[in-house]
This record gives C-alpha cells, structure tokens and sequence, in this order.
C-alpha cells in the first residue's frame, strides 16, 4: 500500500520543477524512504489493523497492536492540559481553533503516529480558520533534511475518489532558512496510477489554492510539527525516520498470538462431548430423502454435544471430558505479555495480568518508573511537534489576515505524572506547600474539586463567613447567659 504511494508521490515529485532543476530534485528524494522502511511501515499498518502477516485459520489475534499503542495514548494525553497564551483576540482565536482542530483530535491521531513511526500537524486555511491536517508517516515523503535530522523538504498527498475516478493533490513544502516555498500539482486517474495533471481549480475543494509556487518568507522553521516515537531506529540506520512503539517487541507479539490460540485451542478440543453409537441417535428423513441426525429434536446444543461413532461397542455412548491444561498455556502467555512490556518500556501489568503478590510501595515505585521515563520521553516529543504546529498556526494566521501584524504567541502546555505519582500523595505535598504558604487554599481547592480559582475562592470565603457567624452566635448566647 504504501510502495504505491510513495511512487505516485515520486511520480508529482518529478514535474514539480518550477524552481528546482528535475535531477536535483529526483537525486534529493529518491533514497529518502528505503524499501526496508517502507515494508517496516507497511508490517506495522497491518500489526495495527489487526491483520498480522501471521495471523491464519489456526492462529489468532490478541490486537496487541492497537492495544499498546491506545493504552500508551492514553497514558501521554489523559492528564495533558494546554493552551495558547495571550490576551489580544489573535490569541484567543488561535486557542479556540487549536482547542477545536487539534486537540479535540490529538487522541485518536497520536495513537496513528505512535503505531507507525512519526506523525506530521500541518495547519491550513479554510474559510476563515484554521484546520488541522494529520498526516501519519507513509503518507508523505520525507526529501531533505537538516544537520539535527529536522525535516525541511517534503511532500504531502490528499486524495479522494469520486465513482471510478480518483483526484489526487501533492503539495511540497520546501524551508530554505529563511521562507517555505509551497507547491503543488493536482492530477486525476481511473486506476492505480497518479494520473494525468488537471488544473487545482477544476476541482473544487482544491480550487483557492494556488496554481503558482507560493514563497512565504520571513519564518524561521518548517510550517508544520513533527511528532516522532522517541526510539532509535534498529530498522535502518541510515534513516532518520521513526519507528513503531511496538517494532522492538514485534517477534514477541507474533509469539503472544501463537500462544494465545493454542489456549483458545485447549479450551475448544477440551469441550465437553458425548460419543454416542449411531444407531442411538435420533434419525428424520430430510428434504433429499436421505436419513439423518436429528439435532433439532435431540435438545439445545445436540449438534455440539453428540457425536456419533459408525462402531459396535458394549456402551452405547462414552463421555468425552478430558482435563484442561489451560493454567500452562496461560502462564506461557502471561510471560510472554511481560517481555513485551519489558521491550516497549511499559511497566508488568499493563498488559500481562497484574501480580498478586504483596508488594511495597517502594517496589510499587520501582515498577511504575518504567513507564514513567517512557511516557515523559513521548511528552517531550509530542510538545515539540505540538509548539511548532502552533507557531506554523500563528504565520498562516498573519499570513491571510491583512489587517493584523504578526505577534507572538505562546503555547503552556502541563503534564501531569499521576503516573508515578498517586492522588493521597500529591494532597500530601499540596497541603505541605499550604502550611508553607507557597501554596494558596484556593489554589488548592481548585486542584481537588476542578474549579476555578474564583469559584473555589469563593467557596472558601462562604466557609469563613459561615464559621465567623456561628463563632459570633456563640459569644452572643453567653452573654445572655449571664
């Protein structure tokens, strides 16, 4: 799948040649994606879709695949709060649009990246905001890169089918150091090949794009960002391309699926059955005149239970009901499911089942550290791809809004780490942050109850009010008294 659109984009690549000469260009690109890497892509795609190249009649899946990549989504992005920070409308508007556009959409698509490699945030205008395209690695060529391994060339494809004819847009985005040079071609096909050129403007979701290359200047990085898995690249060591979170534990999940159909085959070749001579079963004759089994009028489950033997034997039927070894096959898999989580850097039980032997906090702690370092490792790599996405945002912002200088604007993005850290301990610090008085009560109950700062400020002044009226109740009532 993907070795085909690599080599349409190659094809595009090849008559976008308004400002480059065509040699350079195809030399450029032409060794970007080795065949290695696009196989390697092409194995996860279908490791994550859950149509392994092992999987058979005989062997079955687990979905380990998208299990590992959602559950390690959801331990980076299910504390992650963040916004773009400014007062002017430009800031709020971009934060509406960022809130909107990218992180309502962040979950799902980061869960893409993380099976296949890397993940590319590109924003663009349409109408009047801005939208966010995600493009998971395999969808586009990488062609030139700088000295620290940033992409600073590449190209893109979007395409759709009407009936039997498929519309095709390839845009390239060139950063020179100092402006990004956009282009791009439009082709349509009623194959698998690209196609024939067509004008941008003869379709019409592509037709306010430009048919000219488009130089915007005066930026200082590529317009888009760039989230790629945090780990070293076994598969090519050429390549400056991510990899799966799972390719180091990919043998071990083939290993895992095996184990588990044996287990699923324990459980069915060990279902209860009873041998019956034939002559004891209940015979009708059918449609086609034939003398057959009877299940229908033998009870619930007949076909299932019954089995019938074409012997002589003493008994007339023998029950069938041998012992599980299922305790075995499982233990098996369950150390298989834990070398996985040693290999992805995930901690034991958060996919093998959890141990139920008494343990320590501290070796609680020690567990957890696992996968605290490698969810920090994603964090820090998905904030990068995440500020430049918004500061690309930002340009694009500027850029179609004549009327606006450009500003700056600032992305705060906070990580929690309940992953190493429980709730009872974090109230623990908080509280001695309180009596410290580095830490206000209404900071304190707006972190507890997920109010506001002025509601829970509030909240405390109706609690000192209501103590101050029953404090002052009491004074009155003794001097009464007396």
């Amino acid at each position: 799948m993907f070795q085909k659109l690599i080599k349409k984009i190659k094809e595009a690549l090849q008559k976008m040649i308004a400002y480059r000469d065509v040699t350079e260009v195809v030399s450029e690109y032409d060794d970007s994606i080795s065949n290695k890497m696009q196989d390697a892509i092409s194995r996860w795609n279908s490791i994550y879709q859950d149509n392994s190249p092992w999987l058979t009649n005989k062997v079955h899946s687990l979905q380990l695949g998208k299990s590992i990549c959602q559950t390690m989504a959801m331990m980076v992005l299910s504390e992650m709060e963040s916004q773009i920070d400014g007062k002017t409308e430009r800031a709020k508007t971009l934060n509406e649009q960022y809130q909107e556009h990218l992180v309502e959409k962040l979950a799902d698509n980061v869960e893409f990246g993380m099976a296949l490699g890397s993940l590319i945030m590109k924003p663009y205008i349409s109408g009047n905001e801005i939208y966010i395209d995600f493009c998971k690695q395999g969808d586009y060529l990488p062609i030139a890169y700088d000295d620290d391994g940033n992409i600073t060339d590449v190209a893109f494809q979007d395409s759709f089918t009407v009936g039997k004819t498929t519309y095709t847009r390839i845009e390239r985005q060139t950063f020179t150091g100092n402006s990004v040079i956009i282009e791009e071609k439009a082709f349509k096909s009623n194959n698998d090949d690209l196609g024939t050129e067509i004008p941008l403007t003869s379709v019409p979701r592509w037709a306010s794009h430009s048919e000219e290359p488009v130089v915007i200047e005066d930026v200082k990085k590529p317009l888009f960002g760039v989230y790629k898995v945090p780990l070293a690249n076994n598969i090519d060591y050429n390549s400056p391309l991510g990899i799966s979170i799972f390719a180091p534990a990919e043998k071990l999940i083939q290993k895992a699926d095996e184990q588990f159909s044996r287990l699923d085959w324990e459980y069915q070749g060990g279902e209860l059955a009873i041998d019956v001579a034939e002559s004891a079963l209940i015979h009708s004759t059918s449609y086609f005149g034939k003398d057959e089994v009877d299940f229908a009028r033998m009870g619930e489950h007949a076909e299932r239970l019954y089995r019938g033997l074409d012997t002589v034997n003493e008994d007339t039927y023998h029950v069938f009901n041998p012992t599980l070894r299922d305790a075995n096959y499982q233990s098996g898999l369950e150390k298989y499911l834990m070398r996985i989580e040693d290999n992805i850097g995930l901690a034991r039980g958060s996919l093998s089942e959890v141990s139920s032997e008494a343990r320590t906090a501290t070796e609680i702690r020690i567990l957890k550290q696992r996968t605290y370092i490698t969810v920090k490792a994603h964090q820090k790599a998905l904030e990068k791809a995440l500020i430049d996405c918004v500061d690309a945002m930002n340009v694009l912002a500027t850029l179609y809004d004549e009327n606006e200088n450009h500003e700056e604007v600032q992305l705060i993005i906070e990580w929690k780490d309940s992953v190493l850290t429980d709730t009872n301990e974090e109230l623990n610090q908080k509280l001695q942050l309180v009596d410290a008085g580095i830490l206000s009560k209404a900071e304190l109950r707006s972190w507890w109850n997920g109010e506001t700062l002025e509601i829970a400020q509030e909240k405390i002044d109706e609690i000192g009010n209501g103590l101050e009226d029953i404090f002052t109740g009491a004074i009155d009532m003794n001097i009464g008294d007396e």
